[in-house]
């Protein structure tokens, strides 16, 4: 999509054990792309970063570029680590 790419990832933690995710910050110029989810997915309707799980094997920036591949298409440059969150699933 653009100019520059960011990779922003988490862990959420659901009954002990840890799953990887990865989200991407992507700009062209002033604007920023976000995607919707589903009517029928978890958390319908909300805006957010495209990106989704890192697979086992996976650094979180592969996983990256493999999931916008994947689920938009696109190809793109993973730039550095923006920041990394502890989520803590209720």
């Amino acid at each position: 999509m653009g100019d520059h790419s960011t990779i922003a990832h988490n862990k959420l933690i659901d009954a002990g054990h840890c799953v990887k995710v990865t989200a991407g910050i992507l700009r062209q110029g002033q604007r920023v792309l976000i995607t919707q989810r589903g009517p029928d997915d978890r958390h319908p309707l909300k805006w957010e970063f495209p990106g989704g799980k890192v697979e086992v094997g996976e650094t979180p920036q592969v996983g990256l570029r493999r999931e916008l591949n994947e689920e938009l298409g696109i190809y793109v440059r993973v730039g550095d680590l923006l920041v990394q969150h502890l989520h803590q699933e209720r």
